[in-house]
This record gives C-alpha cells, structure tokens and sequence, in this order.
C-alpha cells in the first residue's frame, strides 16, 4: 500500500513539475487576454484591467457632485503589452445613472478624463475626450493607465436610492 501511495506522489509531483507553467498560463488566462503570435510562436501578452469603479457616493437632490480624475472615486484603468504597437481605447459612456423608472443625467468630458503611459499618477496625465475613440502609442512592456471621472447633476425630487449605469471601456490593438 505504501509503494502505491509514493507512486502516485511521485507522479502527481512529476507532473506538477512538468505542467506548472500551463496550469499557470491558464489562470493568468482569466484576467489576461492571451493572443497567439503566428510570426513569433510566443503568446502576447495584452491586458486590460479595470482597477477601480467610478463612484459619486451620497448624493443629494438639487446638488452637483463633480469627480475629478484626481479623485478616489474616479474610475481606473489599466493596460499592458509586451508587444509595441498602437492602441485604440473607446468607452462607451451612459448619458444617465437609473433606478428603475427614475433617472439621473450624467456627463463625461475633456476635463474628466485622463491617460498617462508609464506613469501610475493622474496629477501628470494627458486629457482627452471620452466620448471619442483615443489612440496612443505603446512600446514593448508598456503600461497605460486611464481614469475617468464624470458630473452628476442630481434633480432636486430625486427618488431616493442605489443609482447605477454600464460604463464600457474597449481596447483594440
């Protein structure tokens, strides 16, 4: 019973050893958009992350809540390559947050949207439209970083409550 037993560790560590590396990539594979490379025979890596969700918080009927890029509450992304190469990035962007029947307007622009390449900081980042398609430049092992904010004018008989909206961010090499 015992040679039994150390056999079937032995393989099972044999091809733990062996398969770890695609155990591995298949995990990765769930957050990571893995493409393969027909020139090369090497997988590319390309990833899109959302780190963080755009969040007004309490708000108040009558009142204006406006979120910077600089704010905590600001929407983060992230993108990476380990292939240089241009990038199209476009959101698809609600006009409304909603609860039911009941509507909220919402408003994205130039001022509160920014992109920085290599750079985890909005403070220094480069404006830009997101209602239009953005197009930046990315050398191998290049990371862009996104943030979204947006203005919230809240109608001064707002049905109280948890008001949400779909924001969709795209990324095409």
């Amino acid at each position: 019973m015992n040679r039994i037993l150390f056999f079937y560790v032995i393989i099972v560590l044999l091809f733990t050893f062996f398969c770890a590396e695609f155990i591995y990539s298949q995990e990765a594979a769930k957050d990571d958009f893995l493409v393969f490379n027909t020139e090369s025979e090497k997988t590319t890596v390309f990833l899109v992350e959302k780190w963080s969700d755009l969040s007004f918080g309490y708000v108040y009927g009558g009142t204006k809540t406006d979120i910077s890029v600089t704010n905590s509450n600001a929407a983060m992304f992230h993108v990476f390559s380990d292939k240089k190469g241009w990038f199209q990035l476009t959101f698809n962007l609600p006009s409304a947050l909603s609860l039911g029947g009941a509507s909220i307007p919402v408003t994205f622009d130039q001022n509160h949207a920014v992109y920085n390449i290599n750079k985890n900081t909005s403070a220094t980042g480069t404006n830009f439209n997101p209602s239009g398609p953005l197009t930046i430049y990315l050398d191998k092992n290049w990371d862009a970083y996104i943030w979204l904010g947006g203005v919230l004018q809240t109608p001064g008989g707002a049905v109280p409550g948890y008001y949400t909206a779909t924001i969709t961010f795209n990324v095409e090499k």
